[in-house]
């Protein structure tokens, strides 16, 4: 029979081994409500930007009604609706695709005079077109430079009105600053602009001219506008 000193001991040994259990529990107790505090945290009930609720969005709140929010895109029974096509105008390119004929024979297909449309929209590498007008200069025995007459370039802006609209339209409509506007103009379609010339482009477009006669007459002569304009150069 074991004595009264080595059941004292055996108990107090089963006591610690316990108080060091319950311990342990205790600090892994602590560590799950510290991860689930954290795991229920939002931007409704902390500090947190709303940002963070995409990777731990708070619980949906039910409807009242008891009904079934509607999913994106077209409902269970409605007819579905397609962008209509461009018209055969403006359509740049067109491309015919067929079955080949050894799966015609296969599968006894008749072809039709009838095509599915599929239309793919893209921009153009360079949606700008340049013209680049060349005027021959001729010099006189005393020295005064001549150009050609062309009636097509006096009076006329540097842009085309098709791209002083675009232009208009980005400050006035889609209110784009000119810097953003020049810069975006200037990444896109590789024609540099200097930020006078784009302001002057949706202010005053008038203003931006070439440089050539407004004068109706198509003789040369010294009091020509373009020839003064030359001779100053």
């Amino acid at each position: 029979m074991a004595s009264k000193d080595d059941i004292i001991a055996e108990l107090q040994g089963i006591v610690a081994a316990q108080a060091k259990q319950i311990e342990d529990l205790k600090n892994r107790i602590g560590d799950l409500e510290l991860k689930l505090a954290k795991a229920q945290k939002n931007s409704s009930n902390s500090s947190k930007s709303p940002s963070s609720d995409i990777t731990n969005p708070p619980a949906k709140k039910k409807n009242a009604s008891g009904r079934k929010k509607a999913k994106r895109g077209g409902q269970k029974g409605h007819k579905r609706k397609l962008r209509k096509p461009l018209p055969p105008e403006r359509v740049d390119e067109r491309i015919t695709y067929e079955i080949n004929d050894a799966d015609i024979q296969e599968h006894e297909l008749t072809p039709t005079g009838q095509f599915e449309i599929v239309q793919h929209v893209e921009l153009l590498d360079m949606p700008i077109h340049v013209t680049e007008h060349r005027l021959r200069t001729y010099l006189n025995p005393e020295g005064e430079t001549f150009l050609p007459h062309v009636p097509e370039l006096c009076n006329q802006p540097i842009f085309g009105p098709r791209m002083l609209a675009m232009i208009g339209w980005l400050k006035s409509r889609a209110h784009c600053s000119y810097r953003a506007s020049r810069s975006g103009w200037t990444t896109y379609c590789r024609c540099p602009c200097r930020g006078a010339t784009w302001q002057n482009c949706v202010m005053v477009p008038s203003l931006l001219r070439w440089p050539l006669c407004t004068n109706s007459s198509s003789r040369l002569s010294p009091g020509n506008h373009a020839l003064a304009v030359m001779n100053r150069a």
